[in-house]
């Protein structure tokens, strides 16, 4: 028996525009479709506090950022980790500020700090191609503390252009807690016995 083509069970028969139109055909509602992304976004919620995003970088930043880093997160080629800079923070903070600043004022970056270090760690004893061995990047402590810096900032006012539910924006929540709802829910779903509390 020969199948016959399938008919579509829903259709959009016409479009009405903002200008009261109503049209069959595609082409007259392009520019609206194409225009309509553009204006949700321009009277979307503007990023609140933005005006702290550019703010002069403070002292305290730095250092939040610097005491952030775990003390025995790998070092680079110099063997200068987190821990010396927070042991010796008192002595050498003026340094950090002056190259931190230095960073965010001339948009400019010493080559010493702005290279990674790609180190190779074997899952087997027998390794030998590139797939057995799992790629670390260590790039400098300093590095670190100026790319933390814009990253908290970002924190304080995201919550104004992200939704709640969102959760992977949410502090303390991850991508992975929706799987592990999901799996509860669909679980529950089709338990026999049960009246039906869900549908995915």
């Amino acid at each position: 028996m020969k199948r016959g083509r399938r008919i579509p069970k829903s259709k959009v028969k016409s479009l009405s525009t903002t200008q009261a139109k109503t049209s069959v055909n595609i082409e007259d509602t392009k520019d609206e479709m194409e225009n309509n992304p553009t204006e949700e976004m321009e009277e979307g919620e503007a990023l609140k506090d933005k005006d702290k995003l550019v703010i002069p970088i403070t002292e305290k930043e730095m250092k939040e950022a610097m005491f952030s880093i775990g003390d025995l997160k790998t070092p680079k080629e110099d063997g200068y980790g987190a821990l010396f800079f927070k042991a010796s923070w008192n002595t050498i903070k003026e340094d950090v500020i002056v190259v931190v600043r230095d960073f965010f004022i001339n948009e400019r970056m010493h080559k010493p700090l702005n290279n990674t270090i790609v180190n190779l760690v074997p899952k087997t004893s027998e390794a030998k191609h590139v797939k057995d061995y799992i790629h670390i990047l260590c790039c400098s402590t300093m590095y670190k503390v100026i790319s933390k810096i814009p990253t908290a900032r970002l924190g304080m006012g995201i919550g104004s252009i992200v939704q709640g539910n969102q959760s992977t924006f949410i502090p303390g929540h991850h991508l992975h807690d929706h799987i592990m709802l999901a799996h509860e829910l669909i679980r529950g779903y089709i338990r026999k016995g049960t009246t039906p509390r869900c549908m995915m």
